[in-house]
This record gives structure tokens, C-alpha cells and sequence, in this order.
């Protein structure tokens, strides 16, 4: 090994190990100080380079230079220090090719950097580009939310236009089902008044035969009412105003006689005639009585009232006799009618007694 190439790795080694620069510190002050030391001592001075590189000194000043300069120890530290050297070659040589690895997986993680750096920006780029449409997305997402909210106040609108199509589909229900009751109601009326007319067809058609069969007896009637009234006519004023009749009319003589309550009073004034001796006109107003009967009978039902056949011979009884305004004794049997009285079929009740002469 080369002198330079000894100082060569030993600078490597004094700027590079620091364990080493220590040792060697300590050595050189520890050599010097020894030395030092030792001439101190034997009051040598020693020799300075500048003359040895003159060469002003002999060989043996060299010698002498070189003794008090420790070299032969200097030796065995060298031996020391090249061994440490060798240790630090391979340390170094180590760390050289860790280095190396180091600077190759630098070089890599650089790589590896400048294209993690380029899909950064490229990421950046795209993230960029995402915010945009982000950016725009959220303007349309704002506009669909609008939107939105105005389909939702329309789809309210129209929830309440259903809710009240609901309740009107349910009313209209409702008046079907009405309507079809109603309906049912009115097929079943319908129905029923298809049987009842048809027996009210058959009831017309007896009444039309017994409207024949009225009409018939109704114009003998009339025809009969027709002498009646004129034969009443006759009686003066006064007889008729007793009556409490009077009746100017035909019409009115009809519709007053068929009523219940004139039979009283035409009864009662013949009554009156055959007691005043008034033969004539009681036999008139008796005419007129029967004929009211009749038209009384017509209006409430046959034989709604009877004339009381009373007969003489009969034995005289209270509850349907009377004698008043007669000269007649109240025992014995019926000597003379003089006016035959009537009841009344329909509550079984006589209205007028028979007034009748007893002997």
C-alpha cells in the first residue's frame, strides 16, 4: 500500500468515523504529551523538521530524531490502525453498499415520487374536474330540489283535489245506494200498484155495473125528488120555515136531504101538521122525510137508518113509543099510528119513538 493511498483512508477515516478521530485525538495528545514529557526530563531539545528537511542533520541526527519521535510505537499503532482500517474499509464498504442500496431505493421511491407527483396532478386534474361537476351536479341537484318541491306542493294540490273526489265519489256512492233502494223501492210500489191496479181494475169494473145500476135508480130517484120538491113547494112559508128547510133550489133540496141531520127537522113538522089537523101538509112533509131517507141510506150505506114499522095491536112499550100531544092512555096495546118513528142501524139507537095512540 501506497503512502498516499495510507493517507488517503486515513483522512477518509479522521472525516468520516468519529470513533476514530476520537482515538486518534487521543493518541497523538497522548504520544505528545508522553514525549514531551520524557525531554523535559533529559533536557533534550528535539530536532526541528524544518532542518531535517535541509538536511542539516546526519544520518544519525535522522536516527536520533526519529527514536525521540516514538516511531517504533508509532508502528504498532499503525499495525493497530490499519487493522482498524481494514475494519473500517469493510464497515465502509458495508455502508458504501447500503449506500448504494439506499441511493438505488432512493432513486426508486424518487421514481416511484415523481409518478406518484404526476398522478397527483393527474388527480388533482381529475379532482378538479370532479368539482366542476360537482360543482354543476349541485347546481342541478338545487334545481331538481326546486323542482321537486314544486311537484310536491302540485302532488299536495292534487292530493287534496283526490281527497275531495274521494269524498265526492263517496257521496255520489252513497246517493246510488239511495237511488237504488229508492229504486227497489219504487219497483216493489211499482209492482204492488201493477196488483192493485190491476184489481182496482177489476173493483172498476163492478163499480162501473153498480154506477150503472146508481145511475139508473139515482135518475128514479131524482125523478121521484123532482115531484118530492115541487109537491114541497106547495107549502106555504110559514110551514116551511117551522121545518127549518128551506131549499129554493133543486139542487140544494138534494144536497141538504141527503144529509143525516135534515131528517130531524122534516120528521118533527110533519109530527106538528098531524097534530094541528094539517093532513095535507103532513102527508107532504112525511113524503119529503121518506124521500130524504133514501137519499141518506144512498150516502152512508143501505139501510143506515129504518123507519120503525110499527104496527096497531101492538103492545104499548116506552122504548119505542110515545104518546105525547095525543089524548091516549100510557097502557094497552096501539090503537092508531100517527107518525111511524126511526132508529138509527149503525149504532142500533132510535132516534125518533113512533108516536102512536093507545086505548
Amino acid at each position: 500500500m501506497s503512502k498516499e493511498e495510507i493517507k488517503r483512508i486515513f483522512f477518509e477515516l479522521l472525516t468520516e468515523d468519529e470513533e476514530f478521530k476520537q482515538r486518534l485525538t487521543e493518541f497523538i495528545l497522548s504520544a505528545v504529551a508522553e514525549k514531551f514529557v520524557e525531554r523535559v526530563a533529559q533536557n533534550v531539545e528535539p530536532p526541528k523538521s524544518e532542518e531535517v528537511a535541509q538536511e542539516k542533520y546526519s544520518p544519525e541526527s535522522i536516527q536520533k530524531v526519529t527514536e525521540h519521535s516514538g516511531l517504533d510505537n508509532l508502528r504498532g499503532e499503525k499495525e493497530s490502525l490499519e487493522k482498524q482500517l481494514a475494519t473500517a474499509r469493510q464497515k465502509k464498504e458495508t455502508v458504501e453498499g447500503k449506500l448504494a442500496n439506499v441511493q438505488r431505493e432512493k432513486e426508486t421511491v424518487e421514481g416511484k415520487l415523481a409518478d406518484v407527483q404526476r398522478e397527483k396532478e393527474t388527480v388533482e386534474g381529475k379532482l378538479a374536474d370532479v368539482q366542476r361537476e360537482k360543482e354543476t351536479v349541485e347546481g342541478k341537484l338545487a334545481n331538481v330540489q326546486r323542482e321537486k318541491e314544486t311537484v310536491e306542493g302540485k302532488l299536495a294540490d292534487v292530493q287534496r283535489e283526490k281527497e275531495t273526489v274521494e269524498g265526492k265519489l263517496a257521496d255520489v256512492r252513497r246517493e246510488k245506494e239511495s237511488v237504488e233502494k229508492q229504486l227497489a223501492t219504487a219497483r216493489q210500489e211499482k209492482e204492488l200498484a201493477e196488483s192493485q191496479r190491476e184489481e182496482l181494475s177489476r173493483q172498476l169494473e163492478i163499480l162501473l155495473k153498480e154506477k150503472e145500476s146508481a145511475e139508473k135508480q139515482l135518475a128514479e130517484r131524482f125523478a121521484k125528488g123532482w115531484d118530492v120538491y115541487q109537491s114541497f113547494l106547495k107549502l106555504n112559508a110559514e110551514a116551511r120555515e117551522n121545518s127549518g128547510f128551506y131549499a129554493e133550489r133543486f139542487e140544494t133540496f138534494i144536497c141538504k136531504g141527503a144529509q143525516y141531520k135534515s131528517l130531524d127537522g122534516i120528521w118533527e113538522a110533519a109530527l106538528g101538521c098531524k097534530r094541528d089537523g094539517k093532513i095535507d101538509d103532513a102527508e107532504i112533509f112525511w113524503d119529503v122525510f121518506e124521500y130524504f131517507v133514501q137519499l141518506v141510506n144512498f150516502a152512508f150505506g143501505d139501510n143506515f137508518i129504518e123507519i120503525l114499522n110499527t104496527q096497531t095491536g101492538e103492545r104499548y112499550n116506552t122504548d119505542i113509543h110515545s104518546t105525547s100531544g095525543t089524548n091516549s092512555s100510557t097502557q094497552g096495546v096501539v090503537r092508531e099510528v100517527i107518525l111511524a118513528g126511526y132508529k138509527n142501524n149503525n149504532n142500533r139507537k132510535i132516534v125518533k119513538k113512533s108516536n102512536v095512540r093507545v086505548g
